[in-house]
């Protein structure tokens, strides 16, 4: 694994945590997790969990 995939790994499981945890907006979850770009990171975090930062965030407080 390269530094960059596992940056971009460590990137999208904080946002995980924070999506799951906080109020925050997506595009204040993509910031502080360090993107740039917001559609970056909403692209990334669909090909890797299969969902979208909204859909993710839903799904977990309908379950919690």
């Amino acid at each position: 694994m390269s530094i960059t995939d596992w940056l971009t790994a460590e990137r999208l499981r904080r946002s995980q945590t924070l999506l799951e945890a906080g109020d925050l907006p997506v595009e204040q979850v993509a910031e502080a997790v360090g993107y740039l770009s917001a559609v970056t990171w909403r692209q990334q975090f669909k090909a890797r969990f299969g969902v979208s930062p909204t859909e993710w965030r839903r799904t977990f407080r309908r379950g919690a």
